[in-house]
């Protein structure tokens, strides 16, 4: 599997890569279609980087990243969430999503960003990348 890491800041919805990106995350996130990209955004803001496996010219997984500051006791803490991890259907059980976390967290620890939350419909999924369900 020779897959291409692309990042970017943000899928614009009028960038050449954004029909295959709402298309994955349509096919992964069903309540959101027809415009799971645009209604995402909207709801969580704009990710600080935008994570995407290409397979020739052929999209096949997408992984937001997002920066917040939180409290924990009396410190501000820079934190990640990844969000929107979506792959290819015929793509799936093949260790993309995995790959996308890795590519993720390489990049949060470049930031020295300390941990991240991951939101997820299925939390199991994402055990073997080290998260714990909350």
């Amino acid at each position: 599997m020779a897959v291409e890491l692309i990042k970017a800041r943000a899928i614009e919805v009028a960038c050449e890569l954004a029909t295959e990106v709402s298309a994955l995350l349509n096919d992964a996130f069903p309540d959101g279609a027809p415009d799971e990209l645009r209604t995402y955004y909207a709801r969580h803001g704009i990710p600080t980087t935008s994570l995407l496996l290409k397979d020739g010219s052929r999209v096949v997984g997408h992984l937001a990243v997002y920066e917040r500051r939180i409290r924990i006791g009396e410190d501000t803490v820079l934190i990640g969430l990844l969000g929107e991890i979506a792959t290819a259907t015929d793509r799936r059980r093949t260790g993309l999503a995995r790959l996308l976390i890795g590519h993720a967290h390489e990049h949060l620890q470049a930031k020295a960003i300390p941990f991240s939350i991951l939101f997820a419909f299925e939390p199991r999924i994402y055990l073997s990348s080290g998260y714990k369900p909350m």
